[in-house]
């Protein structure tokens, strides 16, 4: 294919698996790509051409780069192809221009809107993976009616097969994603806006220390992520990390979402983590009916968009405010979690062990927890809790629920357990609203739970009977099999359990134990994986753990790869995957676990000594009650890790420099290969001169037997498979030593004589000389 561009020399192609390829090498070559995917005529359009990158790619003498990809009659999908970054980079680029979206009715986010893309990608439905990159995206937009996705890496994903994968944005506070604007906004530090069906992110990564953020002056919602501001229907977000110490922030006077990995969900939430050190804050300005919304991992996820297997580890506050210090009208509520401020389909296997502060305030109620501000439809379960910041939930007229786990959790908390160190404190300025604060859950049943926080439980409301306080729950809901944990530095409260009905209740299901060590305690399963992605040939691990300790009981009951011929699992020591890379590709790693969870109950006694599950409990010691264990178990189900295996790029190949020869010899010279581990090691031989030196490859791979010919000098040289990468050696051939005969000795002269006497008495004379000259020599052997 020959595709037409302004001025730039067309790049050079390969052909890898049956696909084109066109090699960009420099910001020319990017550009001659770019201008051939845009062109606006059908005839020299070119939307699904593939690219790949062979050496990075510095943007900066570009004042300000369009997007590649662009919804017009030509090209309706906008970019359709292939771009394998290769392991490179992309910098330095500078991007204030958004881009049409075609395709979009279907997509109830941005239709009645305009919808327009921004990013070093703009509208795409093919396929961006193995790219690392970093620049400026800075979107001011003043039109209403405008929808804005805004990416660090692409504005908008299509509907069907677009997929970004192992992708990442990196760098300074330069390397930033800001919106301005007065309606419908969605930005991301990789992806601003993921249409349905077969979107996904998958392994990729924010590692940039510059902020992701939306200033919204009017409309109605606006959505940013750390990975993406927002994701369709069936677009699954997996394996995505946010370690950057850039802040991720919205400021909307309609709805605002934030999230440290994701803003706004519509699917799946899996696998990800958030280790940055940025906050996390969504803010929302009107005085009626609008929510805002921060989670450490999603902002909000809805009602098929189960969160699981995530964690948060950052150091960042993570705040949502909805109109707390405005004029209040009417549901203007605030849902702030550790990993999630509103989640619909509930939250799993869970855990935060952040350092920063969670906190909500809202004109009505806010929802704060240590690991979701509000769970609907499912419950919450084997979620952990070891932070050190405080949760604090402030409200102005309604009530306020704040929870070492959950706000409020309408099914229930789970198998969790809280072992933060931060205080938990929950107020309200209005008579007759609740002020809710627990170490479980500010609302809701807690079941075979454990609370062994050590922070300040407080509750303020100007009415004393409306502050409740709970070490496990504090209002509507009940405990059961659950544990008290106290230690020397425990929140003293005779009601464990608390409930809005019963502010001192009987504590039936709360078992109070005392200064439990809980480094072997089981109340949750975790799993980890080393890497998502890996070379051919190396190993990964996916580790199952107890938490909070781990009394060595897990059992791995299943485990399976997708393909493996990518990737090859086998269980390796206590709790572990091992995991093999085959070939170059993606797989599923999909395991079950489950361990003997901590029965509390056994552990009851405190000062009296009895075991109990319940009965009367006074002051937080057990007096009476006798119980026999029960042996239960925790389950972990179906957790998936797709992983990424990739060949080992070469770098380089070398060989030495130079070679003495003689004709008629033989020698093997071999290739070196940077790095080392390449998985790719095919190279062809040729010689300049064959009447010189031939070459010819040799069984092992890299090496070549060389046959000096004749004298004279020639260069040999190996080039890889892939025509990337050449290395020479100059070779000396000298002519072969011929063997020549010894010399005789010379002939004596003969004397001259005087007088007669003839030949026969000179020849006589010669041979008496040499006989006489002999026979000494014969006689000293003899001795």
């Amino acid at each position: 294919m020959t595709c037409a561009s302004k001025s730039w020399a067309e790049p050079a192609t390969e052909t890898t698996d049956g696909a084109v390829y066109y090699l960009l090498a420099t910001p020319e070559d990017l550009a001659w790509f770019r201008d051939a995917v845009n062109a606006t005529s059908a005839d020299a359009a070119a939307p699904d051409i593939n690219a790949k990158l062979t050496a990075d790619i510095d943007l900066s003498g570009y004042e300000s780069w369009t997007p590649i990809g662009q919804g017009t009659d030509a090209t309706p999908n906008g970019y359709e192809g292939i771009f394998d970054g290769n392991g490179h980079s992309v910098t330095g680029y500078t991007v204030t221009a958004h881009v049409e979206v075609r395709g979009y009715e279907n997509n109830s986010d941005v239709s009645g809107y305009t919808p327009r893309a921004s990013g070093l990608f703009g509208f795409v439905s093919g396929t961006i993976r193995n790219l690392r990159a970093s620049g400026t995206v800075s979107i001011n937009e003043e039109t209403t009616g405008i929808a804005l996705c805004v990416g660090g890496i692409a504005g908008y994903l299509q509907t069907g097969q677009s997929l970004i994968e192992n992708c990442s944005f990196y760098g300074n506070e330069e390397s930033s994603v800001t919106v301005n604007s007065v309606d419908r906004t969605y930005a991301g530090g990789i992806v601003g806006h993921a249409d349905t069906d077969g979107v996904a992110l998958i392994g990729c990564s924010n590692e940039s220390a510059g902020d992701i953020s939306i200033t919204m002056t009017a409309g109605n919602q606006s959505a940013v992520g750390g990975i993406i501001g927002m994701s369709g229907e069936k677009a699954s977000i997996i394996d995505c990390v946010k370690s950057g110490s850039g802040n991720i922030v919205t400021n909307s006077p309609g709805r605002g979402v934030a999230g440290g990995v994701i803003g706004y969900a519509f699917y799946s939430v899996d696998n990800c983590v958030n280790s940055g050190a940025g906050n996390v804050t969504g803010i929302s300005t009107s005085s009626s009916k609008v929510y805002a919304y921060a989670g450490g991992i999603v902002g909000y996820a809805d009602d098929d968009s189960p969160v699981t297997n995530c964690s948060y580890s950052g150091s960042g506050n993570i705040e949502a405010n909805s109109n707390f210090d405005g004029t209040y009208t009417s549901n203007c509520n605030a849902y702030t979690g550790g990993i999630a401020g509103s989640a619909y389909a509930g939250v799993q296997n869970c855990t935060n062990s952040g350092s920063g502060d969670i906190t909500g305030s809202a004109g009505s109620s806010p929802y704060v927890g240590g690991i979701v501000g509000y769970a609907q439809k499912q419950p919450v379960t084997n979620c952990v809790m070891s932070g050190s910041g405080d949760i604090e939930a402030n409200a102005t007229v309604w009530n306020s629920y704040a929870g070492g786990i959950a706000g409020r959790s309408d099914l229930g908390v789970e198998n969790c357990i809280n072992i933060g160190t931060g205080d938990i404190a929950s107020s309200t300025e209005a008579s007759n609203k609740n002020a809710c604060a627990a170490g479980i859950t500010g609302a809701g049943n807690a079941t075979e739970c454990v609370m062994s926080g050590t922070g300040t439980i407080s509750a303020s409301a100007p009415n004393e009977s409306n502050q409740l306080a709970g070490g496990l729950i504090a209002t509507e809901g009940s405990s059961s099999d659950c544990a008290w944990n106290k230690t020397e530095n425990s929140p003293e409260y005779a009601n464990p359990g608390g409930t809005r009905e019963d502010p001192n209740p009987t504590n039936e299901g709360v078992t109070v134990v005392k200064d439990v060590e809980l480094d072997s305690a089981v109340v949750a399963l975790s799993a980890s994986i080393s890497s998502n992605t890996m070379y051919v040939g190396a190993d990964e691990t996916i580790t199952v753990s107890a938490l909070p300790g781990d009394n060595g009981t897990i059992n791995i009951t299943d485990f399976s790869s997708s393909d493996d011929t990518i990737v090859a699992v086998s269980e390796g020591e206590y709790g572990t995957l091992v995991l093999t890379g085959v070939r170059e590709g993606t797989a599923t790693v999909t395991l079950s676990a489950e361990a003997e969870a901590t029965d509390f109950s056994s552990l009851a006694g405190g000062e009296s000594g009895g075991d109990v599950t319940s009965g009367d409990i006074t002051s937080g010691d057990v007096t009476s009650g006798d119980v026999t264990a029960e042996t239960k178990k925790v389950v972990l189900k179906n957790v998936s890790f797709t992983v990424t295996v990739s060949n080992v790029a070469l770098e380089g190949i070398s060989l030495p420099a130079s070679v003495q020869m003689k004709a008629g010899d033989t020698q093997t010279i071999n290739v070196t290969y940077t790095p080392g581990d390449a998985t790719e090691k095919g190279v062809t031989w040729s010689s300049s001169n064959e009447s010189v030196v031939t070459v010819t490859p040799a069984a092992e791979k890299g090496a070549a037997t060389l046959r000096a010919v004749s004298a004279g000098t020639a260069t040999v040289t190996a080039t890889s498979d892939d025509g990337a990468h050449t290395a020479q050696c100059s070779v000396t051939v000298s002519a072969a030593e011929t063997d020549t005969p010894d010399t005789p000795p010379p002939t004596p002269e003969q004397p001259q004589h005087s007088g007669g006497g003839g030949g026969g008495g000179c020849s006589a004379g010669f041979g008496a000389l040499a006989l006489l000259a002999f026979i000494p020599i014969v006689m000293r052997r003899k001795k």
